[in-house]
């Protein structure tokens, strides 16, 4: 009985346990925030839902859209390495927006030389998540000639974040940039007092994860107590500022979250954010 006089709940990690979980707050008056399945969009079902996780064919779709609209006159390259899982769909994009778009294969990259332009930016579209991979990538650059002549940039995929920052040095020089849900840069003096306070009352560091949980819930305890109204009376939703997730609910049958962020290095190998 007590759990029904609850007016949140936050979970559950195991998706098996969303609807029912779901279907218990609907039926006592309840709102269940989501914070990992990003594979069915839960909030066009439901209406007590606030779904934190971008739903991936809408991470996919919206990010590609959004690279074309920031890079216009651009020479998109596909470079092909052994996993191609997105360049279907990310061609796709290209081919409805009308944008042309040439591919080269990792075992070639030294000859790319002849598929640049010299008067527009050069993207490679790289859709693997290796580091080795990366590492290959890089230094076949480095040593093909007359690169200098031209300027060239570089898009990865989300698993990008657990490399960039030991190779911030190679995706400054390159231009390289990837897109993610989420980004915990501890260089950030908010998210480092938060990480050794956290340290401090668990007796241990957070658990080396992406993304990193004890930020997460931060944010999510931050972002909801702070719009507590909405709860109690029907208040109006505010947009409160978070450390790793950016937080921007949309209104469907429920809520959505449909954040998403453009991780670069800059010249001094600081971490750059683009949230759209």
């Amino acid at each position: 009985e007590n759990y029904k006089k609850l007016d949140l709940i936050i979970g559950p990690y195991n998706s098996n346990y969303i609807n029912p979980i779901v279907q218990f707050a609907s039926a006592n008056n309840m709102h269940v925030v989501i914070p990992f399945s990003s594979k069915e969009d839960y909030f066009s079902t439901y209406n007590n839902v606030f779904q934190l996780n971008v739903v991936q064919s809408d991470f996919y779709n919206k990010t590609f859209k959004h690279l074309i609209d920031r890079n216009k006159n651009t020479n998109y390259i596909f470079y092909n390495s052994d996993d191609k899982s997105e360049n279907s769909v990310f061609s796709s994009s290209l081919t409805s927006a009308g944008i042309s778009f040439k591919e080269v294969n990792s075992t070639a990259v030294t000859e790319i030389t002849s598929l640049l332009s010299q008067s527009n930016n050069n993207m490679l579209l790289c859709s693997f998540g290796s580091v080795k991979v990366f590492e290959k990538l890089i230094k076949n650059l480095d040593n093909a000639e007359g690169l200098s002549d031209y300027k060239i940039s570089i898009f990865g995929q989300p698993n990008w974040i657990q490399f960039a920052e030991d190779k911030k040095n190679d995706f400054s020089r390159y231009n390289c940039q990837y897109f993610t849900k989420f980004i915990s840069d501890s260089s950030i003096n908010s998210i480092k007092e938060l990480e050794d306070k956290f340290e401090v009352y668990f007796k241990t560091e957070q658990y080396p994860s992406y993304p990193k949980y004890g930020v997460m819930g931060y944010d999510i305890g931050k972002y909801f107590l702070n719009n507590e109204r909405y709860f109690i009376d029907g208040g109006d939703i505010k947009n409160i500022n978070t450390l790793q997730t950016p937080l921007k609910f949309e209104k469907s049958k429920g809520y959505f979250n449909n954040q998403i962020i453009f991780v670069s290095y800059d010249s001094n190998g600081q971490l750059q954010k683009h949230v759209f």
